[in-house]
């Protein structure tokens, strides 16, 4: 049985300390197969996250420039990025009041590895479920898409050949199945021709 392969996560570090950093990477290396950027500070994680789609965010906050909650939401609100930020044990309550209810996994440091661990798989685990739903999602839409140009189409031989609807969806299958190509294509044609 062929290996199924290994999906790949992205992963944004945006910390200052090195001792987290190491947890977070050894997190990852137990968790599977992630492509990691690293950074100090909000402005510079802005500005990545502007040019690039992050699958975990993982903050350690209070960082140089700015605590962090802010980024936090508003990168969780603009892409399907699961996020951690780890705050000091002395904020935790007031700050993961406001972030849980966003989605944002908080976590009171210190965090250890093993929580750590367990952060990351979670939030892979999230990644896994969004992205299949984003994928069914995509195929009903262009289902929905094909049914509404196969739908039109119908209409215009109802019209231009003063076919029944019954024998307009039969025409565009048989034309389908003969040129070897979807019904969407046979629709899509029939309207560029009366276009």
């Amino acid at each position: 049985m062929p290996k199924r392969r290994e999906r790949r996560y992205s992963v944004l570090i945006v910390s200052g300390s090195a001792s987290f950093n190491a947890s977070v990477k050894r997190a990852l290396e137990a968790n599977g197969s992630f492509t990691v950027t690293s950074c100090r500070n909000v402005t510079s994680a802005r500005q990545k996250t502007l040019c690039e789609k992050y699958d975990l965010v993982i903050m350690n906050c209070p960082l140089s420039d700015e605590f962090g909650h802010d980024f936090a939401m508003d990168v969780s609100e603009r892409d399907s990025t699961s996020v951690l930020t780890a705050v000091p044990a002395e904020v935790y309550e007031a700050v993961s009041d406001h972030l849980l209810e966003r989605g944002i996994a908080v976590a009171a440091k210190p965090v250890s590895d093993d929580q750590m661990y367990r952060f990351v798989r979670f939030m892979t685990a999230i990644q896994t479920r969004m992205q299949k739903l984003e994928e069914e999602v995509r195929r009903a839409n262009e289902k929905a898409e094909e049914m509404r140009i196969v739908a039109k189409a119908k209409a215009v031989l109802m019209q231009s050949r003063n076919m029944t609807e019954d024998q307009a969806h039969r025409f565009i299958g048989k034309e389908a199945m003969n040129r070897g190509v979807s019904r969407r294509k046979i629709a899509e044609s029939i309207l560029d021709e009366t276009g």
